[in-house]
């Protein structure tokens, strides 16, 4: 009889523990697969350029983000950020100051091609017109490297698509195409301009027009006028805007 109660208070106490060691062995599982998948979280302040900028991540050259981390958006410490911003309207023309969410993800079992953080738009703070878009439209020149330009020639034409980053036009005899490298608050350059190749009878504008472009580096607006300088601030080009 006394072997048979000890037998009985054996099993009973095994009933009772069973379901506490599969609860336990359950939570701990759950902690472990919590703690692999742990996201590190942050928020953070930025502003994002009105223009996209070319870039390339060795999946092949597209259009990137350009940010500051800083107060100011006349600052020059601009950089590309390569990710996509999760539920941000990006709208040419306009900077703009956002709140975003960083979440760094677990790395584990993830394509070696996608980024290992994740971001999302908090709130959108500000936003700011970008004058440089007075910019976009199409210019003739007044003056080339201080030669005044006559009406009844054909007339050299630059065409300005911030969007893009493009410029297109004629030197007055042939047809261009070329990037904007660099453009700021007074900061402008040009870059990879290719032409047609015909030769008409006078070539002085164009040639004039051809080498005034490769030497700008700054702009001014000024009574609708744009003028355009070389590294040494002489004037380059003076344009007018066309009717």
């Amino acid at each position: 009889m006394k072997s048979q109660k000890f037998q009985n208070q054996d099993t009973r106490v095994l009933s009772y523990n069973f379901p506490a060691i599969f609860t336990l062995l359950f939570l701990s599982v759950t902690v472990m697969l919590l703690s692999s998948c742990t996201q590190h979280k942050k928020n953070s302040v930025i502003w994002v350029s009105s223009i996209k900028t070319e870039c390339s991540d060795g999946a092949g050259k597209r259009k990137c983000f350009s940010i500051h981390r800083g107060d100011s958006i006349d600052s020059n410490k601009w950089e590309l950020f390569y990710a996509p911003i999760e539920d941000f309207k990006f709208e040419p023309g306009y900077f703009k100051k956002i709140e975003i969410q960083e979440v760094v993800l677990n790395q584990e079992n993830m394509p070696a091609d996608v980024s290992s953080i994740r971001y999302s738009l908090v709130k959108e703070i500000e936003k700011v017109v970008d004058r440089r878009f007075i910019l976009n439209d199409i210019w003739v020149p007044v003056t080339i490297l201080d030669s005044p330009i006559s009406d009844t020639l054909p007339l050299p034409r630059m065409e300005i698509h911030l969007s893009g980053m493009e410029i297109m036009g004629t030197n007055g005899c042939n047809n261009y195409k070329g990037q904007i490298g660099n453009v700021t608050g007074s900061d402008i350059s040009f870059k990879n301009i290719v032409s047609t190749k015909k030769m008409c009878l006078d070539m002085t504008i164009p040639d004039l027009y051809d080498e005034a472009l490769e030497i700008t580096e700054s702009y001014k607006l000024e009574n609708n006028r744009l003028i355009l300088f070389d590294k040494e601030g002489i004037k380059t080009i003076v344009f007018k805007k066309v009717d």
